[in-house]
């Protein structure tokens, strides 16, 4: 099986979710009734899952995991994560999450309760449950599939309800296995959210200086913060947004290359080849005859 760094980035997909602020987590169920080799992909959101049923191994960066029936599973913004089936049925369920969602949350009642770190984490030091928590997480599972099956605001609310429970039960796991994530110190998650905004905010670059500067931090401990929290640089994570919304620009429609590299603050048509090639495997004509609608 091939691990991630050996992957072409073009077999690698890139899924667009339409999540906000207003609209932050993503609930799917999948029960997959075929076995599947290997299925890579990346995205902006974060992405928390628990298996149902069945066996499953997931790929992540130089790691290979198998989980069993009531395991988690947890993958940070654009970490490059990948799963086969070994056996089936296997049913899934998946939360896909906003990140301001998860970096903007926490509990005054639980002073180390960092649920970025659960996405943050290395690929060799990701969470693993013990029995009696995969059977609470199972529980949970149950009352999941429930709340995905009503309707607008309450269903909203019951899915992140879920979701912070889900959270709060992988906390309680680690805190007991005292399994050490290397989680980010709380005040580095509070203050890169206002550099995340940011970018969210422009279309344009965003300099670490600009964003050092909106959270009151020096360049240096400003870049090791943002990548303790989030597990990339600052410069990283701007630029796969900027790519990513190119991507769905290049699929939604024929504008010329020149004016979607000037949109999303590049500084013209080859500089945005040049990094679009670095990043997705293949040149932006190429992705739009993959991708277009």
């Amino acid at each position: 099986m091939a691990r991630n760094q050996d992957l072409d980035l073009e077999l690698i997909n890139r899924p667009k979710y339409s999540l906000s602020a207003e609209n932050p987590v993503r609930l799917s169920l999948n029960c997959h009734k075929e076995k599947i080799t290997a299925r890579f992909d990346m995205h902006f959101e974060m992405e928390l899952g628990i298996v149902v049923s069945g066996r499953m191994k997931r790929f992540y960066q130089n790691r290979e995991v198998t989980l069993n029936h009531g395991d988690v599973w947890a993958c940070g913004m654009w970490e490059p994560h990948g799963f086969s089936i070994l056996k089936l049925p296997c049913k899934v369920i998946v939360f896909t999450v906003y990140p301001q969602l998860i970096l903007g949350t926490h509990f005054e009642e639980l002073k180390d309760f960092k649920p970025a770190s659960f996405f943050a984490s290395p690929s060799d030091k990701k969470l693993r449950l013990k029995k009696e928590e995969r059977i609470r997480t199972l529980e949970l599972a149950k009352r999941l599939e429930r709340a995905h099956n009503c309707k607008g605001g309450e269903r909203a609310a019951l899915l992140r309800v879920c979701l912070y429970e889900l959270l709060l039960l992988m906390y309680a796991a680690r805190s007991a296995g005292k399994q050490n994530l290397d989680a980010a110190d709380s005040g580095s998650i509070t203050l890169v959210t206002g550099a995340i905004q940011l970018v969210l905010d422009s279309k344009k670059l965003v300099t670490e200086e600009k964003a050092a500067g909106k959270c009151g931090l020096g360049k240096n401990r400003f870049n090791a913060l943002f990548k303790s929290a989030t597990g990339m640089s600052f410069y990283k994570f701007g630029l796969k947004y900027r790519l990513s919304n190119v991507a769905g620009r290049l699929r939604r429609t024929n504008d010329p290359l020149k004016a979607v590299a000037a949109d999303w603050g590049f500084f013209d048509a080859s500089h945005l080849h040049r990094l679009f090639v670095q990043n997705y495997g293949c040149s932006p004509g190429e992705y739009k005859k993959l991708h277009s609608r």
